[in-house]
């Protein structure tokens, strides 16, 4: 069995989507809120929302990771950042970060901040942020790629079957997979692999 950090972990067992939620808020991963539609669980999570928290969740040596200021990584990556009447100032800072550290993708020409976010798209976010690795040019579908992992690392008890990875994701789900992460990061190092001395086996 894998040896796993234990000194500094949370310990708890969230069983609701309101104390997922509190740990998110304790934790500091929430964004700006802009309405009052913020803290409704049931509703989607947006691209905007998913990037502002796996950014917030972002550690190097245990401490987080400073906004990128210069807005150009951002404006010359995407055409929709920064040139919108709705895009908020907060947004610019964060996309830059998240492209810095590979939590959203390059490769395509539009961020989409106010787009609903599919389940596996925000898991790959989230598990970028803590340093899980999800790429795998072998796998067939990444989508299949990155629920396996998830599920191995504890971040979801769903099976493939269920995992429903196209279905946009509700902040409820969000906030469980942020909390559940930052617990998974705690407990073996994240990005920041812990001393021999710090680690128990089971």
């Amino acid at each position: 069995e894998n040896p796993y950090y234990r000194k500094c972990s949370l310990g708890l067992d969230f069983d609701t989507y309101n104390l997922f939620r509190d740990n998110v808020v304790c934790e500091g991963f929430i964004i700006p809120q802009q309405n009052e539609d913020d803290f409704r669980l049931n509703k989607t999570a947006l691209r905007k929302e998913v990037t502002g928290i796996a950014v917030k969740m972002k550690r190097i040596n245990g401490n987080s990771v400073a906004l990128e200021t210069d807005s150009r990584g951002a404006r010359d990556t995407y055409t929709d950042v920064g040139r919108s009447d709705d895009s908020a100032d907060w947004i610019e800072p964060v996309v830059n970060t998240a492209l810095k550290y590979g939590i959203v993708s390059s490769e395509r020409n539009t961020f989409e901040g106010d787009r609903a976010v599919t389940r596996s798209e925000a898991y790959a976010m989230v598990m970028k942020s803590v340093c899980i690795d999800v790429t795998n040019k072998d796998a067939s579908d990444w989508r299949r790629h990155v629920h396996a992992l998830a599920l191995e690392k504890g971040l979801t008890v769903k099976t493939w079957d269920s995992f429903s990875p196209n279905r946009p994701i509700l902040r409820q789900e969000l906030f469980a997979l942020a909390s559940r992460a930052a617990d998974w990061a705690e407990r073996t190092g994240g990005c920041d692999p812990k001393p021999e001395y710090c680690f128990v086996k089971e």
